[in-house]
């Protein structure tokens, strides 16, 4: 069996209950981002930004936590910078939506749902950081895709954000 960080590998021999010596590791890679497409900047009306890619997925995903974070910032960067997600509606979706909207900050949180490659790497590539709450993740695609854009990056130390941000992403 082949997995995708320590952590998965340490999840699949404690949960399918496998000998060690039969799952190797394989860390997954990246091949770069596309061509920037930043008219998704102006379409969206983004000056600077913090960001996060996910999907919007409530409690797992930790959009909630994220969002009291930014609320908790002080006025003058608030004013400074918006709170943008990109990424589908999951489960609980709704919650976070709710939240969002009744949020002091609310004109300040923008959700972009599905975009393009190009918009994709625009968004990477114009964030003023990049901040992954999540509670669990398997690997961490959207930590490497902020990282090869040059963005600083913050992420939960918890499952394997913790073993691929190591010394690049500041850890909370």
């Amino acid at each position: 069996v082949a997995a995708i960080s320590k952590s998965t590998m340490a999840d699949v021999i404690l949960h399918w209950e496998m000998d060690g010596k039969k799952v190797r590791l394989n860390y997954n890679g990246l091949n770069g981002l596309p061509e920037s497409d930043d008219s998704v900047l102006k379409r969206l009306g983004l000056g600077k930004y913090i960001y996060y890619v996910s999907r919007i997925e409530h409690p797992g995903k930790n959009h909630m936590g994220l969002i009291k974070a930014y609320e908790s910032l002080p006025r003058e960067m608030k004013d400074e910078y918006k709170l943008d997600f990109t990424g589908p509606d999951w489960n609980g979706a709704e919650a976070v939506r709710e939240y969002a909207a009744n949020s002091k900050e609310s004109k300040n949180i923008v959700f972009t749902g599905y975009v393009t490659g190009g918009e994709l790497a625009a968004l990477y590539r114009n964030a003023s950081a990049f901040v992954f709450p999540s509670f669990s993740e398997g690997f961490g695609f959207g930590l490497i895709e902020a990282m090869s854009a040059g963005v600083p990056c913050a992420c939960s130390n918890d499952s394997a954000l913790d073993e691929i941000g190591a010394d690049a992403a500041l850890k909370f």
